[in-house]
């Protein structure tokens, strides 16, 4: 099953491991644990703007948390989602920990229904039984 890359950002973000987390071209590697597309969408929505937040924005977000027009500059020369004020302090908040759910939805939750989903799915091969 694949990692949802907010939730890894959050346990980088929490155990203080954030300065393992690198861009590399078009990719965010999170150490050894993962590399994800820096446009891929993460499961926070910007109600705001009716999108779903991409892994570039949230790290951008976590990066320099309390430094607004850096994360602006940033955020538009990597061409990431930029957060408003409100959706900066919320996300932060999930982030750091804060909460496990946030105004954009119940993070938690989501995850939660997507895993399941994705184990009633299968893998799309013919089980194989003991013989």
């Amino acid at each position: 099953m694949a990692k949802e890359p907010l939730f890894v950002l959050r346990d980088f973000v929490q155990s203080g491991r954030l300065a393992e987390v690198k861009e590399e071209g078009d990719m965010i590697v999170f150490g050894d644990e993962l590399r994800v597309l820096s446009n891929t969408k993460t499961v926070y929505k910007d109600k705001s703007q009716d999108e779903f937040v991409t892994i570039m924005s949230a790290y951008l977000l976590a990066k320099n948390k309390v430094r607004f027009q850096y994360i602006a500059e940033m955020a538009k020369r990597k061409l990431a989602k930029f957060l408003g004020q409100s959706e900066m302090k919320d996300l932060m908040d999930f982030l750091s920990g804060a909460t496990n759910n946030s105004a954009a939805g119940n993070i938690i939750g989501e995850i939660a229904l997507s895993a399941a989903h994705e184990r009633s799915q299968g893998d799309g091969r013919p089980s194989k039984r003991p013989r």
